[in-house]
């Protein structure tokens, strides 16, 4: 799987940067310069990223957390659910 494929399947998911990238245990700015290159990513976190596009629960949730908390925001480069 290369960057771009990512970035239509996140999309296509309805998933935000910001929430897969603690998933897979990286920074939300890895996530994006590996979606912007192109490049193929290492295949245990497409693996994982695999598993979570493919598990529809997990997508529901996550995206329930996001409506719940009103959104997500980055301080000092940590995600901070709830914030304004």
């Amino acid at each position: 799987m290369n960057g771009k494929e990512m970035r239509e399947l996140r999309i296509s998911a309805g998933l935000k940067q910001i929430e897969v990238s603690p998933i897979l245990g990286i920074k939300n700015t890895t996530l994006c310069r590996w979606e912007n290159s192109g490049r193929e990513i290492p295949k245990a976190y497409a693996d994982v990223f695999c598993m979570l596009i493919s598990n529809n629960q997990k997508i529901e949730e996550i995206k329930m957390l996001r409506s719940l908390r009103g959104g997500y925001k980055v301080r000092k480069r940590k995600l901070v659910r709830g914030a304004p």
